[in-house]
């Protein structure tokens, strides 16, 4: 059982997840998530699990 968070790449990571898993699932979730404000680009993921999983994130688009 766990949690990830997905945030800009830049900040902190907030206290809300953004995708709830037990062990074993197979999961899918839409989030909108900004982008680091640093010129990077970037996104950060936090594992809050007690072990490794594997992520697979897919970008559907982005706004301007």
């Amino acid at each position: 059982m766990g949690h990830l968070v997905v945030y800009p790449g830049d900040r902190t990571p907030p206290l809300a997840s953004t995708l709830n898993f037990s062990a074993g699932q197979t999961r899918a979730n839409n989030a909108i998530v900004g982008l680091a404000s640093n010129g990077t680009g970037t996104v950060a993921v936090k594992n809050n699990a007690a072990s490794a999983v594997n992520v697979i994130l897919d970008v559907n688009g982005y706004f301007q």
